[in-house]
């Protein structure tokens, strides 16, 4: 996936360990991915939903992140702060979470 141009902000969920998810509007550089994520990006699919992916620190595991989430569709756990975000397929970008996602808050 590629990001957006750097000068827009897009409106994710983002969540930490242990706190609760919030709506937040980020910036769309690497940077400001990498910020969110304490680190080196990498996404992956949000299990059964189209045009959604989840940020996360490629390398979390390894430098011992907190753990954040259960994925059961991957059997696997997510650690460190992520990032839940839209995917426009059609362009190969990241863009703002549509309304009808805001109800992943509840991940």
């Amino acid at each position: 996936m590629t990001l957006v141009l750097e000068d827009e902000k897009v409106r994710v969920i983002y969540k930490e360990p242990g706190k609760r998810c919030e709506i937040r509007e980020i910036g769309t550089s690497l940077k400001d991915y990498q910020d969110c994520v304490h680190g080196d990006i990498e996404s992956i699919p949000f299990p059964g939903k189209e045009n959604v992916d989840i940020i996360l620190n490629d390398v979390g595991k390894l430098i011992g992140m907190e753990r954040n989430i259960i994925v059961p569709e991957y059997g696997d756990i997510l650690v460190g702060p992520i990032v839940v975000i839209g995917v426009d397929e059609r362009n190969c970008m990241w863009k703002s979470l549509p309304e009808e996602e805001k109800t992943l808050k509840t991940i």
